[in-house]
């Protein structure tokens, strides 16, 4: 028992030591921790995606509560996934105590990290892709709180475009509404979610709107 003991302590002296010891290798901050629904990051970075490529390109975090749904846009390879990555791996960093890689970042108190990032389909579950992505989001839709934090990559793709549009359309609707103010990010491809027969004016006020160069 006292060696188990001994051996946990010491075990959670070796994470505290290596988040420290990263931090300052590649200059992390101190994230303020605030009682918001907000993630403000300032030239925020992929802690692991920037060790592999010769150039990064940093960017900006701002999901408030007053527009807590975002959509990002761009072309393949641009790095949407990166960064839909990097916000759910700088809100994990900044809740188990660790500091973050970005010059500046507030970072609100999140219950949960729900994400339709990606699906395998496996002869193991008898199921398609896009069952397998009708089914991540339904747990996300059904568990998520105004504190969670949703993160959805290129839903709808495996049904009719019409189908997925459709549905994609109704789930940021979903996140819109008053009482599901999680805060979300969706990378898409389906720019045509914008079209004002699709999102109305007063439903596009309440969105951030941006594209990867």
């Amino acid at each position: 028992q006292y060696l188990h003991a001994v051996a946990a302590a010491l075990a959670s002296l070796d994470a505290i030591f290596s988040l420290g010891t990263i931090a300052a290798e590649m200059s992390f901050v101190r994230p303020e921790i605030s009682d918001e629904s907000v993630v403000i990051v300032k030239q925020g970075r992929h802690p692991l995606q920037q060790l592999t490529v010769d150039n990064y390109v940093p960017n900006d975090i701002l999901i408030t509560e007053s527009r807590n749904v975002a959509l990002i846009t761009g072309a393949n390879g641009s790095g949407k996934s990166v960064y839909l990555k990097m916000v759910g791996v700088l809100v994990y960093l900044a809740h188990i105590g660790s500091w973050l890689p970005c010059e500046k970042a507030t970072i609100g108190l999140t219950d949960r990290i729900l994400t339709r990032i990606g699906s395998v389909e496996t002869v193991s579950n008898p199921s398609s892709s896009f069952a397998l992505d009708l089914s991540q989001i339904g747990k996300m839709l059904s568990c998520h709180t105004p504190r969670s934090l949703c993160l959805v990559d290129e839903f709808g793709k495996g049904t009719a475009p019409s189908d997925g549009l459709a549905l994609l359309a109704t789930i940021v609707m979903h996140f819109l509404q008053q009482e599901h103010k999680a805060k979300a990010i969706f990378v898409l491809h389906f720019t045509e979610i914008l079209d004002e027969r699709i999102l109305g004016a007063d439903l596009r006020s309440k969105l951030s709107l941006f594209k990867m160069e």
